[in-house]
C-alpha cells in the first residue's frame, strides 16, 4: 500500500481535518448593530429611554469560532449605528446618539447545540468608540472594558454567523449630556473563508484526488496483465 507524500499529508489535515474547528480568524464580511438600549439604569429594561435606530456602513474585523475549545474570539469595528428617544422628542435634551467607530473585541466560551448551532455562554469584552449627541451635550470618546456577552453563532459549511449581544450590567456607559446612560447593543455579524482558504481546500482535494487516481492505475495495470 503505498504512502500519501508527506505534503498531502500536512495539506489535508489543513484544511479537511478538525471539523469546524480552525486554525485562522475568518475575516468579517458583514456586520452591524441591529439592536440595543440606552438606559437610566444597569437592569434596562423598563427604564429605556433610547433605542437604537439604523446603521450604516461595512464592518471589518476577524471572528474565530473553535468547536474543539468551544470559544468564540472576536475583534469587530462599526462604522456608525443611531439611537433615538423611546418617547418624546428628547432625552435630557438629546434628540439623537451616534456612536462611530466602535470597535467590540473580546472571548466567549460556547455551548455546542448540534447541528452547527451554538449558545454564548457569558464571557465579557471590551467597547470603544465616539459618541456624539445631537441636540445638547458634547461628542467624546468613551471605553468600558467588561461589557457582558450574550447571544449565539452558526456554523454553516465554514462560514459563521452570530448575533453577540454586549450588555450594560457592569461597565458599558457613559455621561449623556450630564447623565448616566446604560447601553446593550446587538451586532449581528458574518464571517467567511477568505479565497485563498477556498483555494487551499480545493487543492487539497484535488491533489488527494489525483493521487488516489494514479494509485489506481498500476493496480489495474496489474490484474489485467495476469
Amino acid at each position: 500500500m503505498r504512502r500519501l507524500p508527506g505534503f498531502l499529508v500536512a495539506l489535508a489535515l489543513l484544511t479537511l481535518g478538525g471539523g469546524s474547528a480552525r486554525a485562522l480568524p475568518l475575516p468579517v464580511v458583514t456586520a452591524a448593530v441591529g439592536g440595543g438600549q440606552g438606559c437610566t439604569t444597569s437592569a434596562c429594561g423598563a427604564s429605556a429611554t433610547l433605542s437604537w435606530s439604523s446603521s450604516s456602513g461595512a464592518g471589518s474585523g476577524t471572528v474565530d469560532l473553535d468547536a474543539g475549545l468551544l470559544t468564540l474570539t472576536f475583534s469587530i469595528t462599526l462604522p456608525s449605528s443611531t439611537f433615538l428617544p423611546i418617547s418624546g422628542p428628547n432625552d435630557n435634551g438629546v434628540t439623537q446618539l451616534d456612536f462611530t467607530t466602535v470597535t467590540y473585541a473580546g472571548t466567549a466560551p460556547l455551548m455546542d447545540l448540534g447541528g452547527g448551532f451554538f449558545w454564548i455562554l457569558g464571557g465579557s469584552a471590551s467597547v470603544s468608540g465616539t459618541q456624539t449627541p445631537t441636540g445638547a451635550g458634547s461628542a467624546g470618546l468613551f471605553s468600558a472594558s467588561d461589557s457582558l456577552l450574550s447571544g449565539s453563532c452558526q456554523d454553516i459549511s465554514g462560514s459563521v454567523y452570530c448575533g453577540i449581544t454586549f450588555s450594560a450590567p457592569n461597565d458599558f456607559n457613559f455621561q449623556v449630556n450630564g447623565q448616566t446612560r446604560y447601553f446593550t447593543h446587538t451586532v449581528n455579524v458574518t464571517a467567511v473563508p477568505e479565497p485563498t482558504a477556498a483555494l487551499q481546500f480545493g487543492c487539497a482535494l484535488l491533489g488527494l484526488g489525483l493521487y488516489l487516481a494514479g494509485s489506481r492505475g498500476p493496480r489495474a495495470a496489474k490484474r489485467s496483465s495476469r
